[in-house]
């Protein structure tokens, strides 16, 4: 029996060498190139910090690269790579034959979307020059509006604002403002394919991740690859001004995580199957933080009737590319979601907890849009749960203990969902307005603000399962925070 647990502990041993002298064999002979991604920073409580990476050609415009095949999901692709002037490689082609003369790299494609939009819009400012502009949505703006565009470090459009006589438009610190008046707009249709390259995740030592992720706004961010004879990828660095990170390989199971939100997706005359494969990709892309089943599938009772044919109501878009937005805010009876026109200074996810955050001037924007932007809505406060459904959780209480400045809105029900457990039942379907709508339209889900300008917190308690009481302690803690005086 001893001999028998000695050659086990030693065929072990020989595996686990034989793997990091084949990765390193890898990374010494590989063909090396340097892509340009944006980072974020979930944590593995075995295997260490890690950062999980989306890069420049993950989303392929498969119009541009001249591509002529459709890709099915799983299904291998190969992506010719040329060399830009600053180091970096991007996208040359796509296909599924192994390209011959040049640099490519293998991946799998995750979906396809058949039919989506880009926007090219030229913008006249105040001093006469003119600024070409591709937001990734553009809507509810015409030739010759004022408009303002808050600009990511690299001149990527993070947000704009009609401008507004009644309200003056804001933009995060550390983006760049650009206001004008809107002298072009064109929208471009395209065919576009998501792609997966297996170097997704990076291990980095204890306690840099993080660091890594209060950086990514700030810094570019550059991901080094070791690529095969076969295009396989396997990450050799991580750079941030360029100075690599290395490898590690500790355990830390408490980390906050800022997730953010993703911009609407035009979703007219989707197929479901897209819709849902679209659905599930934004779920996997926080997936190991556990809040949806690792086999998710969207949910029948909530998806099931939407209508392929039919239009979007254009906010209830934003909520399919936002599953971890679980309790969504907005004003009075409207769906039109308030963070992205009052940006939250954080959607920090931590254990069984999801905090949104608005801080300053967008916690006086949303106040504003709240009682004042919307004549019918005055102070009440609506919450969406169909994401959270989604997810699982099938009851919610608003903890008056832990919120500020809420109350039932007027002529609340007894089964309010301040009041009492409440179970919420909304979906997706063809409404009175002829379009793919979210229903029901709530009281029981209305909140209704006691200081017109004061400091606001929604305390909500969610649970898989029907609690005995409202004190049960919740499985899940979503807060919404808005905090006019930043203090």
């Amino acid at each position: 029996m001893r001999i028998k647990f000695i050659l086990l502990i030693l065929l072990q041993v020989l595996l686990l060498a034989g793997i990091i002298g084949y990765r390193e064999y890898w990374i010494a002979t590989g063909d090396r190139v340097l892509l340009r991604t944006a980072p974020v920073d979930p944590r593995d409580i075995f295997r260490g910090d890690y950062v999980q990476l989306s890069y420049d050609i993950t989303n392929l415009d498969l119009d541009i690269l001249s591509a002529k095949e459709d890709f099915r999901p799983n299904e291998k692709i190969y992506v010719a790579l040329v060399k830009n002037e600053d180091g970096t490689y991007r996208a040359l082609s796509a296909g599924k034959a192994m390209p011959q003369g040049v640099k490519f790299i293998q991946g799998r494609v995750k979906y396809e979307t058949p039919v989506t939009q880009r926007w090219e819009i030229q913008l006249k400012d105040d001093s006469g020059n003119i600024h070409a502009l591709a937001p990734r949505w553009f809507s509810g703006v015409n030739t010759g509006d004022r408009v303002t565009f808050c600009l990511g470090q690299r001149n990527n459009v993070v947000n704009y604002f009609k401008e507004d006589v009644q309200y003056k438009p804001y933009c995060s610190p550390g983006n760049l403002t650009i206001t004008g008046t809107i002298e072009d707009i064109k929208e471009i249709k395209f065919r576009q394919v998501n792609v997966e390259y297996g170097i997704e995740s990076y291990f980095v030592e204890e306690g840099k991740g993080r660091a890594i992720e209060s950086a990514r706004n700030a810094k570019e961010v550059k991901v080094e690859v070791a690529l095969k004879k076969d295009g396989k990828g396997i990450i050799t660095g991580l750079m941030m001004d360029s100075k690599t990170v290395s490898a590690g390989m500790h355990g830390d199971d408490s980390f906050n995580l800022n997730i953010g939100f993703n911009p609407k997706v035009p979703l007219h005359k989707m197929k479901k199957q897209d819709i849902f494969a679209l659905r599930k990709s934004k779920v996997d892309e926080y997936g190991d933080i556990g809040i949806y089943s690792k086999q998710y599938i969207p949910e029948e009772s909530i998806f099931g009737k939407i209508d392929e044919q039919a239009d979007w109501v254009q906010d209830t878009q934003f909520f399919i590319v936002n599953p971890y937005l679980l309790v969504v805010d907005s004003a009075g009876e409207y769906v039109d979601a308030l963070i992205p026109c009052c940006p939250a200074l954080s959607i920090l996810y931590s254990k069984n907890k999801i905090s949104v955050k608005y801080e300053n001037e967008p916690a006086k924007k949303w106040l504003y849009y709240i009682n004042d932007y919307y004549k019918d809505s005055k102070g009440v406060v609506r919450l969406w749960f169909v994401n959270a459904l989604d997810a699982g959780f099938k009851y919610a209480y608003v903890d008056s203990s832990r919120s500020m400045n809420v109350e039932p809105a007027a002529d609340a029900p007894a089964d309010h969902v301040m009041k009492g457990i409440y179970s919420p039942r909304e979906f997706f379907h063809v409404g009175h307005y002829k379009k793919n709508n979210i229903s029901p339209n709530d009281p029981k889900a209305k909140l209704k603000l006691k200081d017109k300008n004061g400091r606001t917190i929604i305390y909500v308690k969610l649970w898989r399962n029907q609690p005995a009481t409202v004190s049960a302690q919740e499985d899940f803690a979503y807060v919404i925070e808005v905090n006019p005086d930043g203090k």
